[in-house]
């Protein structure tokens, strides 16, 4: 029973018997388990280098591993981890992963349920060579879940010649907030959502090719990011997306077949040199969407080649800017607030 204070009128309201405390989200809570690489003896610790390794060979991962900091998490070539029965990596410790062209380090999930692999104030620079990842999905436990099946928190990466494959749940496959990072000569390939999502960091990408996204190829917030000789192909709506002040310069770029090939929204800049857009319903868009930034732009130097079936080359809102070589471009078409016209209302994908 309760009442309004001031008023006489008492009302009855049915209580929902929450525990306090619930011990269950607590036992199973993997940021508060204790690190557990002894229970497996595909790893081998060395106390004198503070190495934590996988040894060769197939492994099964049955359950959550959790990696203390102060080490190097590794793994060298022909190595093999299957993650099943919903089990992830949580890493406070950087990653060396060197696998080789003919012998990769792979990580995968037979059954499809593994949750992906995390790096959290590691402390180090990571470092990625001939990796592959196939089939995974975000972490998720009762009361939380993160967006990608890998992610870099605050722990810097080096990722060279590796494979992102076909994840299955999540907005992204590759994560990387608040840190630096490069990505080169490597392949995102059939992803659920997002390829790549960058939050607050400074990196670069360097001969990439992008097939088959859900939504974005690269999608940044907060950043400044440089990109070389990058391939975009089928994308479920932006090949390229730069929101939130941020600081994009590209170098010849390719995107085929994406909803919208490249946007510049809230504050946010975007400079690229020779870029080749082909079957793309939006070539440019710039755009402010929140309100609590500005107006943005595109800069187009060298070549800027439009061709195949484009329904909106240039797609600019009031008070936003685009130019080629130096030349302000009119919009294709006269939308007072562009926001209204994408997100799945006529183009590209509703927000999730």
């Amino acid at each position: 029973h309760y009442r309004t204070w001031g008023l006489e009128r008492v009302l009855n309201e049915v209580v929902i018997p929450y525990a306090l405390i619930d011990e269950e989200l607590l036992e199973n809570d993997l940021i508060r388990q204790k690190p557990n690489v002894g229970d497996f003896a595909f790893l081998e610790v060395d106390e004198v280098k503070r190495e934590i390794r996988f040894k060769p060979g197939r492994h099964t991962l049955d359950r959550p591993l959790k990696v203390p900091a102060g080490y190097r998490l590794m793994a060298g070539p022909d190595t093999r981890v299957d993650l099943v029965t919903r089990a992830n990596i949580l890493s406070y410790s950087p990653l060396y992963l060197k696998g080789s062209e003919e012998a990769p380090v792979v990580f995968t999930s037979s059954d499809s349920t593994a949750q992906g692999v995390i790096v959290l104030n590691a402390g180090g620079e990571s470092e990625l060579q001939y990796v592959e990842f196939y089939n995974l999905s975000v972490p998720a436990q009762s009361g939380y879940s993160l967006t990608a099946a890998v992610s870099f928190y605050e722990s810097p990466v080096k990722i060279d010649h590796c494979l992102f494959e076909s994840n299955r749940i999540g907005d992204d496959y590759l994560n990387v907030i608040r840190t630096e990072f490069t990505v080169s000569n490597s392949v995102f390939s059939n992803t659920n959502s997002d390829a790549f999502d960058g939050d607050f960091c400074k990196g670069s990408f360097h001969n990439m090719r992008f097939f088959n996204s859900g939504n974005d190829a690269i999608d940044v917030s907060g950043s400044d990011i440089s990109l070389e000789n990058v391939e975009i192909v089928g994308v479920g709506d932006k090949g390229l997306s730069a929101g939130e002040d941020s600081r994009m310069e590209g170098r010849n770029i390719t995107i085929r077949e994406a909803e919208i090939a490249v946007t510049s929204k809230d504050l946010s800049s975007v400079h690229i040199k020779d870029i080749r857009i082909v079957d793309c319903r939006i070539a440019y868009t710039t755009f402010q969407k929140k309100s609590e930034f500005g107006p943005a732009g595109i800069f187009v130097d060298g070549k800027s080649e439009l061709s195949g079936k484009i329904e909106i080359p240039y797609l600019i809102e009031h008070q936003c800017q685009m130019t080629l070589a130096g030349e302000p471009v009119k919009s294709s078409i006269d939308v007072e607030h562009v926001k209204q016209v994408l997100y799945g209302v006529k183009f590209g994908k509703a927000s999730k």
